[in-house]
């Protein structure tokens, strides 16, 4: 979508999905592709973490990281204090519908039974802990 939208992307993924470069494994990358500035996922949930630090980690100053995940993603003491409390954290778009399943780049055409976001941290120096802006994604 974002390339039939004009941007520039490069695409990977562990597996073979029909489309990028498969076999590649995000939490194994060293850094990002030169003109890259933006990292966009939808990570297992349970790496979900893992791929949030390692994000900002490869990430220039001023990249942002975009994460679908599922709202409930939002809860957790020991996330709190490893994700949230770096201010990290820009903003949380959320949709206030349920959002179609894809499986293998086709619609299947079911709503799915999760409520999901869009998590947006930015990488900046110095962090300055502000809270995150919330946003609804209209249809």
């Amino acid at each position: 979508m974002l390339i039939k939208h004009g941007y520039r992307v490069y695409s990977s993924d562990l597996y073979d999905r029909g489309f990028g470069e498969d076999g590649i494994d995000f939490l194994q990358t060293t850094k990002v592709p030169d003109t890259c500035s933006t990292i966009i996922t939808n990570p297992p949930y349970a790496l979900a973490d893992d791929f949030v630090k390692h994000a900002m980690k490869i990430l220039p100053v001023g990249g942002k990281y975009f994460a679908l995940m599922n709202i409930s993603y939002l809860a957790g003491q020991k996330r709190f204090k490893e994700i949230y409390n770096n201010g990290y954290l820009r903003a949380i778009h959320v949709y206030p519908h349920r959002i179609h399943c894809y499986k293998n780049n086709e619609n299947t055409g079911h709503s799915s039974p999760v409520n999901y976001a869009w998590f947006e941290y930015r990488k900046v120096f110095p962090c300055i802990n502000y809270p995150p802006a919330i946003y609804w994604i209209q249809k």
